[in-house]
């Protein structure tokens, strides 16, 4: 439930541990509550394999594994099997043709409407407490997850995390800025971005992979996240 929990099971901030603490701190700075880590060898099935459906629902982020469409599949079977929905990171500093090639892959996936693909990496103060820290680097899934923290608060799982409503309140920027064509251009490929508006920073889109269509509303990543609620109710 905080950076000080994590640190009485794994210890201070080190270069073994450094990808998940910063996690952390971004989830915990954006509005996050609550967080549950499972440690793993050498393969990520396995860190899967903790998450049984006891823990309830909620998100499923892989944080230190590189992108791909067998990493994402993956997720998506764990959220179907334990009524979950993924969000999805991208690599960090990938190109706009990076990030839409992993969306059009996810198109494939027949469970795509159980995750969503979260874009670009983001800045985050030096580590509190060190003299001289330099900013860090996080993936969107760190912010995301807790903006998504800070809409459920509100009583409404339907509501998507994003937009002007949901402003970055821990975040000072992103590792590569894209156009609003751009934006637009990663949305079509089912990829999130953020953006600043008038000086604000904030998630631009909240859209899983599959084309808008009126015979589903899970297009909307906000309806996948009610089914969820639904299901665990």
């Amino acid at each position: 439930r905080s950076l000080a929990d994590y640190e009485s099971e794994y210890g201070s901030r080190a270069v073994d541990n450094d990808a998940t603490y910063d996690w952390l701190d971004g989830f915990f700075g954006e509005g996050g509550r609550k967080a549950f880590i499972g440690n793993y060898d050498t393969a990520y099935a396995d860190g899967l394999a903790l998450f049984g459906p006891d823990l309830g629902p909620g998100q499923l982020v892989i944080a230190d594994v590189a992108a791909s469409d067998a990493v994402y599949t993956a997720m998506l079977v764990h959220a179907k099997a334990n009524n979950r929905v993924c969000v999805f990171d991208v690599g960090n500093a990938d190109s706009l043709s990076t990030m839409n090639a992993l969306g059009d892959g996810l198109t494939a996936d027949v469970d795509n409407d159980y995750g969503f693909i979260a874009g670009q990496w983001l800045m985050i103060p030096p580590p509190r407490g060190v003299t001289g820290g330099s900013a860090r680097q996080i993936p969107a899934s760190a912010a995301v997850c807790g903006l998504i923290a800070r809409a459920d608060a509100l009583g409404n799982p339907n509501r998507a995390a994003a937009g002007r409503d949901f402003p970055l309140q821990y975040a000072t920027g992103f590792v590569t800025t894209f156009t609003d064509a751009e934006i637009d251009t990663a949305l079509g490929h089912g990829v999130n971005l953020f953006a600043e508006k008038y000086g604000v920073l904030q998630l631009e889109g909240f859209q899983t992979a599959i084309d808008q269509s009126q015979d589903t509303p899970f297009w909307q990543a906000n309806c996948s996240r009610a089914r969820m609620w639904l299901a665990a109710k």
